[in-house]
């Protein structure tokens, strides 16, 4: 019985290949290929909406296309915020997360204009109700996240690193996680973004996982004519289990060429396969 063990699909490998032989069957380890692999979400708001103080501080503006971050000379109807809210649900991990912003600054002539990102305290209100009045006592003096520079009147993409933020969010279970979007100084200009509710351009959460990093030194020993063990060594941390194939093609083809025979819980590191046929050339993979 020849047995063959393959690992892994990728970009760097490795160029040795060992042959060795046990109990009369041949073994051929064949190059290892190892490979990191990044899983993106892209999320769009659950909700969006800018708020303003003065005489719209209980006005709801929830429907507009835009998103407005401003600072005024007076706490006179001047200043308006803007808060985002993203779905963390669907995330199974979280190694960075960015938001994106599309927009530019418009009333008046070139001028810089930073715009800082932080946590909304605030995590209940709803796109219908939101007003200046319900969020600024509770969200003000948070700890800015990011920021970022709106330096042009012609639109385009901004981005904010919420990594620390939207992980701790998901490390402690939270299934959604607010974010609030100021120009923390004083300026003619008015940054303005597109909401949700624009046709083109929304906001977006650009979130990155690391998927689990592939299984090393997977080899095969004979038991018997009819026994195969297998053993890898667990490279990561975050998987949730191993699938285990075999085969008697070297390019595992789809369908009754390949068998998946278990898939392992988390942290294993070994298999029995059993019940083969002496005299024949399988292929593993894990």
């Amino acid at each position: 019985m020849n047995i063959r063990t393959i690992l892994g699909i990728g970009r760097s490998r490795s160029a040795r290949t060992r042959r060795r032989n046990i109990k009369q069957n041949i073994f051929e380890l064949q190059p290892l290929e190892k490979r990191v692999l990044l899983s993106t979400t892209t999320l769009n708001p659950i909700a969006d909406a800018f708020v303003q103080d003065g005489g719209s501080a209980n006005a709801n503006n929830g429907p507009s296309v835009d998103l407005l971050a401003k600072t005024g000379a007076t706490n006179s109807g001047a200043n308006r915020h803007t808060y985002l809210r993203f779905d963390l649900a669907a995330l199974s991990a979280v190694d960075s997360a960015t938001l994106r912003l599309y927009g530019s600054y418009y009333d008046g002539a070139q001028e810089n204009v930073n715009v800082n990102v932080y946590e909304a305290r605030n995590n209940t209100w709803t796109e219908m109700g939101i007003t200046w009045n319900l969020m600024e006592p509770i969200s003000a003096k948070t700890a800015e996240l990011d920021e970022e520079t709106v330096s042009s009147s012609v639109p385009g993409w901004y981005t904010f690193n919420v990594t620390g933020l939207v992980a701790a969010k998901k490390a402690a279970g939270d299934t959604s996680v607010s974010l609030e979007v100021r120009a923390p100084n004083w300026s003619n200009r008015l940054p303005r973004f597109n909401s949700r509710e624009a046709t083109s351009n929304k906001p977006e959460l650009v979130v990155v996982a690391n998927e689990p990093a592939v299984p090393t030194n997977l080899a095969a020993s004979a038991v018997s004519s009819s026994q195969v063990n297998l053993s890898w060594t667990d490279a990561s941390s975050n998987e949730t289990g191993f699938k285990v194939q075999r085969s008697t093609s070297s390019s595992f083809p789809a369908g009754s060429g390949t068998v998946t025979l278990a898939t392992t819980a988390a942290g294993a590191t070994s298999y029995s396969d059993t019940g083969l046929s002496p005299a024949m050339t399988y292929h593993y993979r894990v």
